[in-house]
């Protein structure tokens, strides 16, 4: 620990126990409420001194100690500062080896507050970020049921950013959080839930007819991983009323074909519906990763599949991948 921030933190310390200490002492040297406000701001000056050494585990507690000071102990102004705060912890927690436990802790009291004070857009705009904190454990780990429950943690994340982005009418940002709940949703063979993303975002979409195709084939194939003919039928049916040209689209033409085989459970049908899907100009880039991802997943509903179909990533379907999320927008970090 640097000097600075061990100097700030004994200033801090002080500053704690003479507010505490109430009575004449705080009437004669000012009151507590200041007292308060001076060790909180003492704090985050020492917390960014121990970001600078490099301690930014010790950083966040700093800060987040900071955070409680300015909400449990300040005036209604000053306690504005304890989301903006909390949120500094956080991007603190987040830094390898990440505490995701304490991160999203801080990141919940800050965005309960903004969306509490009528700030939407910044509860919003802090969870996404913490969604994409779940994911890059995710890349880093090996074990399937974490993996899985922090991939959860993930889509509820997004889910919740894409609802207040919504709220404020950004609904760039707001698809984006829903094209990443869904994606991660269907990797976690949560497919009904990825299913409404997609077609919530197909029907959003009319002014692209490439895009609106692309999430009816992301929904469609959603279906279709879950062997739930019933809703592939009833959406076949559907797309057409919001596209009148969809049946006869690339993307149409696959998920009638995938259809068709997986029904009369025909792998050389369902192999060939995929070949000329890819001939037509659709191969295998990180920008439909989750396309080719959702088709060997389906694949697999094929009797005597399971145990011989391997993903596009070359590992067993079974394995959750980490893929490239499809038509999202530049990154905005």
């Amino acid at each position: 620990m640097s000097d600075s921030a061990d100097v700030l933190l004994q200033k801090a310390n002080r500053l704690l126990a003479s507010a505490g200490k109430g009575g004449l002492f705080n009437f004669f040297s000012g009151g507590s409420e200041d007292k308060y406000e001076e060790a909180a701001d003492t704090l985050v000056k020492a917390a960014g001194a121990l970001m600078g050494d490099g301690k930014y585990k010790e950083a966040a507690k700093t800060y987040e100690r900071a955070a409680q000071i300015y909400n449990d102990k300040t005036d209604k102004d000053t306690r504005a500062l304890a989301p903006r705060t909390y949120i500094e912890a956080f991007k603190m927690y987040i830094y390898k080896p990440r505490d995701l436990e304490s991160a999203a802790r801080c990141v919940d009291f800050a965005t309960h507050y903004w969306s509490r004070n009528n700030n939407v857009y910044m509860a919003a705009n802090k969870m996404e970020p913490m969604g994409d904190a779940y994911v890059a454990e995710v890349q880093e780990i090996k074990d399937k049921e974490r993996i899985m429950k922090l991939r959860q943690h993930a889509v509820e994340c997004y889910e919740s950013a894409a609802k207040w982005f919504t709220l404020t009418t950004n609904a760039n940002l707001a698809n984006r959080n829903k094209v990443k709940a869904a994606e991660h949703a269907a990797m976690n063979a949560d497919y009904q839930r990825a299913a409404k993303h997609y077609e919530e975002l197909a029907i959003a979409s009319k002014a692209s007819t490439t895009f609106m195709r692309g999430y009816f084939l992301s929904n469609g194939l959603c279906h279709l991983a879950a062997g739930d003919t019933v809703a592939m039928e009833r959406a076949l049916l559907e797309y057409p009323d919001h596209d009148p040209g969809f049946k006869e689209s690339h993307e149409g033409k696959l998920l009638v074909g995938l259809a068709a085989a997986q029904e009369a459970a025909e792998l050389n049908d369902f192999e060939a519906a995929e070949a000329a899907y890819v001939q037509s100009g659709h191969s295998k880039t990180q920008y439909n990763q989750m396309i080719f991802e959702l088709i060997s997943r389906a694949k697999k509903t094929i009797p005597g599949q399971a145990e011989s179909v391997e993903n596009f990533m070359g590992k067993p379907v079974e394995e959750p991948v980490e893929v490239a999320p499809a038509n999202a927008e530049a990154d905005m970090y």
